[in-house]
């Protein structure tokens, strides 16, 4: 039997956006969360800023409760006319929302509120009208 997110190739993929850490550093939080509760979060890495290959902040990736969790800073985007490469740098929910290539994916979940940010005013009338 094939099991749902094989029929509809669901990503098991979570991108978590923070606005006052870096990810290592709360992904170093998250297992020490964990392993006080004897749980554990597997295979956690860094990937170091490098803009020769256009990475412009850290990211932080940990496997948890069979979810690829990132752990990326809300950032913003800056071109310059010599360049298709952004200069990028920490940046705002708003800035990081009206970054996006889609408006659906500018969309953000706030675990504190639970409620969903729509910084673009888009992102949702578009996931409706899908």
């Amino acid at each position: 039997e094939l099991q749902r997110r094989e029929v509809f190739d669901v990503k098991r993929d979570i991108d978590m956006t923070l606005d006052d850490q870096l990810g290592a550093e709360f992904a170093d939080k998250v297992r020490a969360w964990l392993e006080a509760r004897g749980e554990k979060g597997r295979g956690m890495g860094v990937v170091m800023k490098n803009p020769d290959k256009s990475k412009h902040l850290e990211t932080a990736t940990m496997q948890l409760r069979g979810f690829s969790v990132d752990f990326v800073n809300l950032r913003t985007e800056e071109y310059t006319k010599d360049s298709r490469i952004p200069v990028m740098d920490i940046g705002s929910p708003k800035e990081d929302a009206l970054r996006r290539d889609l408006t659906i994916n500018s969309l953000f979940y706030n675990i504190r509120t639970r409620q969903v940010e729509d910084y673009t005013g888009a992102g949702l009338l578009h996931l409706r009208q899908r």
